[in-house]
């Protein structure tokens, strides 16, 4: 068994080497290296493979790196660096083979006679922009790294330092005015604080521009490549696991606000982005440990935990009520509507199996702050949808805070959007009661003759559904449920669905038990209702009997229709 996995593993090794050969450009890295046969199914062993994967990768490159005299595959090798994905530091194997030392000085500025000169500074942006590829290389080789890692190692920032931080007044927008590439300004700060991050240094000021410079992509100001999104995040959630709590107070509204931007972009679940803001939202949203952020080094834990990590951090961010100036995040209006659209987008459009904890109050808390029609509508959607297949605890709440929306000044879309989700509360009888108070129920039957056809529509919807319960029933008689559908079935915008439900309703055996109190009420909806019906669907043999069925019922007069008069 071991000399076929030694095989194996040669034979994988050739394979990689030759992907490795054609990994060029840091922007398109070589594919991971995988065994292609595991010796057993047993978890530990797999463990074991997984970890011979990781070192086989550093190996490879770094045997390159060593053994070459080929200038062409040494930089090749280089650059694939940037590929590298291991859960351990490879820092001190890259170190041994020469590796990080040869991306160091790759990334030494050329010789500038006057380094204050104006030409001295484009020709450093210039050095740093083709110098991309290397320091994605140099953030993967330290991505990880511990002190004992890097003591060996004098590279003083590659001597960018200088140019870069310790300029007096160091701002993201003078550097983008001098026209710096971005992506090489990011990986440059991402390298430089593995460093710092494990030397025990808080790089405050760092860290404050990576945050920005997320937040300009995320706006559209600027552009950075994936990668350099994923090291920004990535290293974010680094810093705050190393440094803990008493360095997260200050950052956390900053990098909460920072990540809802970056998930209302277009992504796929699962890709290293949206992988490490799962990462980032697990340190500080979720208060996770150095140890646990440990435990989310492997790409492969990452990917399946994701969806779960993305949609706990979001829904705690936005359920603690981050208007309040004492809240954990005190999100800004726009940073909250941000928020309010992405669980949205989460939990709608990832296909979650069920309500997650919380999912419900904090949606209801974007409902209860939201001043916008979209994301008021939006919320109600997602609250329609998932009422379909699972109920909610929570359900009294959310019915006190969308009767309002029923009414003016709430928009009709808004109005449409909140009938919509009561309509959906009738299918879970334990939720019926909840609407059953007077104003909501008033508010359905006013409904009932909007000019809006979508409106009424859904208001008949709605209470059809709670046409089978006793109470409602009585109630909504009360409160001119008969002149609300004579005027609704009257009008050219009920559609055929809700002319089916009512007649349905109406041929029920409670209805007809209540025949003698309701029949003087609703007499002329009866017959406007066969009416419409014989104009509408035709005469069909089935239909004909039902309307029939409905005229002898309702009016007393054996197989009368409205054909036959009053």
């Amino acid at each position: 068994m071991q000399v076929r996995w030694a095989y194996c593993q040669g034979s994988a090794l050739t394979e990689y080497t030759r992907a490795l050969f054609s990994a060029i450009r840091f922007r398109n890295p070589i594919p991971s290296f995988q065994l292609n046969h595991a010796p057993s199914n047993s978890e530990m062993e797999r463990a074991g493979i997984d970890e011979a994967c990781h070192v086989l990768n550093v190996g490879a490159i770094g045997w390159l790196v060593a053994t070459s005299h080929n200038l062409e595959v040494v930089d090749v090798a280089l650059r694939a660096t940037s590929s590298l994905r291991p859960d351990f530091s490879a820092t001190s194997m890259l170190l041994e083979s020469g590796a990080i030392h040869l991306l160091a000085d790759r990334l030494e500025p050329p010789f500038i006679e006057d380094p204050s000169s104006e030409s001295a500074s484009v020709a450093f942006r210039r050095h740093a922009a083709n110098s991309i590829p290397y320091l994605a290389s140099m953030f993967c080789a330290l991505r990880h790294c511990t002190q004992s890692d890097i003591a060996p190692i004098r590279l003083s920032r590659f001597h960018w330092r200088a140019w870069i931080v310790s300029w007096g007044d160091f701002t993201l927008e003078q550097r983008v005015s001098e026209g710096w590439d971005l992506d090489a300004l990011a990986l440059y700060l991402c390298a430089s604080t593995q460093c710092d991050r494990a030397e025990g240094r808080r790089a405050n000021r760092e860290f404050g521009v990576m945050v920005e410079l997320l937040n300009r992509h995320s706006s559209g100001k600027s552009h950075l490549q994936s990668f350099s999104v994923w090291a920004l995040v990535d290293t974010i959630a680094l810093w705050g696991a190393e440094f803990g709590e008493a360095s997260m107070t200050s950052t956390r509204p900053a990098v909460a606000a920072c990540l809802l931007r970056l998930l209302g972009l277009p992504y796929t679940m699962g890709d290293p982005v949206t992988c490490a803001i799962g990462v980032a939202l697990g340190v500080f949203v979720l208060g996770f440990q150095k140890h646990e952020v440990a435990q989310y080094r492997d790409e492969e834990t990452r990917r399946q935990d994701a969806q779960t990590l993305l949609i706990r951090g979001v829904v705690d961010i936005i359920k603690d009520n981050p208007h309040d100036t004492a809240s954990r995040y005190c999100l800004g209006g726009t940073d909250f509507e941000a928020g309010g659209l992405v669980i949205c987008k989460l939990l709608i459009e990832n296909n979650v199996p069920s309500w997650p904890s919380g999912a419900s109050t904090a949606l209801i808390s974007v409902l209860s702050f939201s001043k916008s029609e979209s994301l008021t509508c939006r919320v109600l959607e997602t609250f329609r949808r998932l009422l379909s297949f699972d109920s909610q605890s929570t359900v009294p709440k959310l019915s006190s805070t969308i009767i309002p929306l029923l009414e003016t000044p709430a928009t009709e879309p808004v109005q449409i959007k909140a009938t919509q989700v009561l309509g959906e509360m009738m299918h879970w009888r334990e939720h019926r009661k909840t609407v059953l108070g007077q104003r909501g129920l008033r508010a359905l039957i006013r409904n009932l003759n909007s000019q809006c056809g979508d409106l009424s529509n859904a208001s008949s919807l709605a209470l059809v559904g709670l046409a089978g319960d006793p109470d409602a029933r009585d109630r909504m008689v009360d409160l001119g449920l008969a002149e609300g559908l004579t005027t609704f079935f009257a009008s050219s915008s009920a559609t055929q669905q809700n002319l089916a439900y009512w007649s349905w309703t109406f041929l029920g055996s409670t209805w007809i038990e209540r025949h003698d109190v309701y029949g003087s009420d609703f007499k002329q909806t009866f017959r406007e209702l066969i009416r419409v019906l014989e104009h509408s669907m035709g005469a069909g043999d089935e239909l004909e009997a039902d309307i029939g069925q409905m005229g002898e019922r309702f009016t007393g007069r054996e197989g009368v229709t409205c054909r036959d008069g009053p």
